[in-house]
């Protein structure tokens, strides 16, 4: 299978379970959660789906636990590996997503008050100065690799960016 063919879900389990050689679903959801989650939308159902798919397809082998809880167990076949590895050179040339609610909200503002609108904006300061703290805690609690370091930098200068917008719109629509 060619690895253009996998899908962006399927990247994200290939390269979580080669960062920690074998894990299960759960394990993949709560490293998808501290990690790639602060700028990757992941359903935890697709989680199950996607690492069966991979395994059906020879992308990762499975091994189960035969007492206890019975855990499903993957690992990254040679296979997989190489579509990871290859699928890391492509170019990307898709413009990224920005899936915003608020900006949704705002966008449609002509439904609503401009009280109402300055509110949203003043919610989503204080949202985006939240996650501003949090970006910015990030380095310090964990040990990142530099690859790791620039996505939390790059959440830091959207996080400063969008509050610095929404401080406008606030300002905008006050009477």
């Amino acid at each position: 299978m060619n690895s253009k063919d996998l899908g962006s879900s399927a990247y994200v389990v290939l390269g979580l379970t080669l960062q920690h050689v074998e894990i299960t679903p759960y394990e993949l959801k709560q490293r998808i959660a501290t990690s790639i989650g602060y700028f990757w939308a992941y359903s935890h159902p697709q989680i199950y789906a996607v690492t069966e798919r991979l395994r059906n397809e020879g992308f990762l082998s499975q091994r189960q636990e035969k007492t206890g809880r019975r855990r499903k167990i993957y690992k990254v076949t040679k296979s997989g590996e190489m579509a990871f590895r290859s699928w890391l050179t492509d170019p990307v040339n898709a413009h990224p997503e920005l899936r915003d609610t608020a900006l949704l909200k705002l966008y449609f503002g002509n439904f609503s008050s401009k009280r109402d609108v300055q509110a949203l904006a003043t919610a989503q300061v204080n949202s985006h100065k939240a996650r501003l703290e949090l970006y910015r805690s990030i380095p310090k609690e964990r040990k990142l690799d530099e690859f790791a370091l620039k996505t939390v930098q790059l959440g830091i200068e959207f996080e400063k960016m969008s509050e610095k917008y929404w401080t406008k719109v606030v300002g905008d629509f006050t009477n």
